[in-house]
């Protein structure tokens, strides 16, 4: 997208990139890194980091610090500019089990969203904390322009980015969906990922009635105009598919283990801290 805007997709037990018109973010042997998608040249912009939970906006790349110790329930979110410089503290959070369930970090410009025990939004400029949904949990999150969209064991609901009103949308039975641990919202549709094995699964956010696009194990996926690249479970390696509107699979590589993201006509995965590139 234009200005450098990332977009947020994250899949429980799979490293997350960022992605901006200029640089690919991800992790790798404890380590944040940028790959200038001109150059290919590469520049560690953060130590000691978690690696599955990377977001930008237009200014600043957020991450999770390193846990330390096995007690830890709190985990730090740190931020640092996206062509490098000075860490800072943006938020520290209670977890329920010193780790996210899934995609429980995501970022404006002014905001910083993160949800494992409680849904906040922190404004990056005050600092200040406001609970979306007071003692409301959500699993995986994802934003648009206006809304907070979070969903949990059995909800999907939604709240105004400043607080307000939660509107709890129409749900749905399905047998094997479980506890989603990624979501996106494309056009009118959630997509919601399945970490259980159940698949992935497509819903018009009005009616949240959904349909299966792939059955069986994901490892994270983007989508974008109806059409999905997910990162799917196969061996020795994660094989990347793209799924039409219609959830017919065609195979774009065999390997891929390491997260995707998928800016203009670039998809990008990672394969043993290499950098693969796709032009669509």
């Amino acid at each position: 997208t234009d200005g450098g805007e990332a977009e947020l997709r994250l899949g429980k037990g799979s490293r997350q990139l960022a992605i901006t018109s200029e640089a690919l973010y991800f992790g790798r042997d404890g380590s944040i890194v940028r790959f200038d998608r001109s150059t290919g040249e590469e520049q560690v912009l953060a130590t000691e980091a978690r690696e599955e939970m990377l977001v930008a906006n237009h200014t600043r790349l957020f991450y999770l610090a390193e846990l330390q110790g096995e007690e830890q329930q709190w985990l730090d979110v740190l931020s640092v500019p996206l062509d490098g410089g000075d860490s800072r503290l943006e938020a520290s959070f209670e977890s329920q089990n010193g780790w996210c369930y899934g995609r429980c970090i995501a970022a404006s410009d002014e905001t910083l969203f993160h949800s494992d025990k409680f849904a906040t939004a922190v404004d990056l400029t005050s600092g200040e904390s406001t609970l979306l949904g007071p003692g409301t949990w959500a699993g995986a999150i994802t934003v648009d322009d206006t809304t907070f969209y979070g969903v949990s064991c059995g909800d999907v609901w939604s709240v105004p980015h400043g607080g307000g009103e939660v509107f709890i949308h129409d749900f749905y039975e399905v047998a094997a969906f479980g506890c989603p641990a990624e979501m996106a919202r494309d056009g009118e549709s959630l997509f919601f990922w399945d970490p259980s094995g159940g698949g992935l699964y497509r819903a018009p956010i009005d009616t949240l009635v959904p349909e299966v696009l792939v059955e069986g194990g994901l490892l994270s996926f983007v989508v974008r105009d109806g059409v999905v690249f997910a990162e799917i479970v196969a061996e020795p390696n994660g094989s990347i598919v793209r799924i039409d509107d219609g959830g017919q699979q065609e195979l774009v590589s065999g390997t891929g283990q390491s997260g995707i993201a998928l800016e203009g006509d670039d998809l990008y995965w990672i394969v043993e801290g290499t950098v693969q590139h796709l032009a669509l």
